[in-house]
């Protein structure tokens, strides 16, 4: 089979809801993906499935897929203003080079290496996905992403560093004694934030009084997994 892409990529999301439903809309009305051979299927039902395929290959959950959404509206964006219908390999080097060039909205500055790659990877994985699929040729095979520095990434805490923060805590609120519960379940057991927000009381469990929590990790749908907490984060 072959697509020729019209005005810009869609990205079809099904499960999502409320604003990013609203976010999905905008983005179908810029968008169209066109197949010249269907064979007895109609485009909404080739669509729905074709891109729910895209979203459960890449095993991401709802807060991700709308970071795909908006990555992927800003290349579709990109495409059409600058009037591309059938995208070629110097069309992804021209948009690699309108990242590097890119002004944040929010800052005023050029984005961030992170950031940029962020952007990029995305359309490196649904190019990928077309020609898996046999859908359209992977024009971003061999392209080298934005090199990201080892010197820009987050360093972490020094033990006088965490000690201060963790003291600076007023503990005589409810509030403070969640903050300082946060920090700890961060430092003491490495978890990620997505961790600690989905965390639960009901995910704690007392064995021979040791007591653990039960988290959801990343990419996880359940709750499988568990770390033992010291008694001072357990109180």
């Amino acid at each position: 089979m072959t697509l020729s892409i019209v005005h810009e990529v869609e990205i079809v999301v099904c499960t999502v809801i409320g604003k990013e439903r609203e976010e999905l809309n905008e983005a179908l009305q810029t968008i169209t993906l066109v197949q010249n051979n269907l064979k007895n299927e109609r485009k909404e039902k080739f669509y729905s499935n074709y891109f729910q395929r895209f979203i459960n290959d890449s095993e991401i959950n709802e807060r991700t897929s709308s970071n795909y959404i908006a990555y992927l509206k800003h290349f579709a964006k990109w495409i059409q203003e600058n009037e591309i219908k059938e995208p070629k390999r110097q069309d992804i080097r021209d948009y690699k080079r309108h990242l590097d060039s890119m002004i944040s909205d929010k800052t005023g500055k050029e984005l961030e290496q992170t950031t940029k790659q962020q952007y990029f990877q995305i359309v490196k994985t649904f190019f990928q996905f077309l020609e898996n699929e046999e859908l359209y040729q992977d024009i971003t095979r061999g392209l080298k992403g934005f090199k990201i520095d080892k010197e820009e990434r987050r360093r972490a805490f020094t033990e006088d560093e965490i000690i201060k923060i963790v003291s600076s805590i007023d503990t005589t609120t409810e509030k403070g004694k969640r903050n300082k519960a946060m920090i700890l379940l961060s430092v003491e057991n490495g978890l990620r934030i997505i961790e600690i927000q989905r965390a639960n009381i009901q995910d704690l469990e007392t064995i021979d009084s040791q007591t653990r929590l039960y988290i959801q990790g990343k990419g996880k749908k359940e709750k499988t997994d568990f770390v033992n907490l010291s008694r001072e984060l357990s109180e």
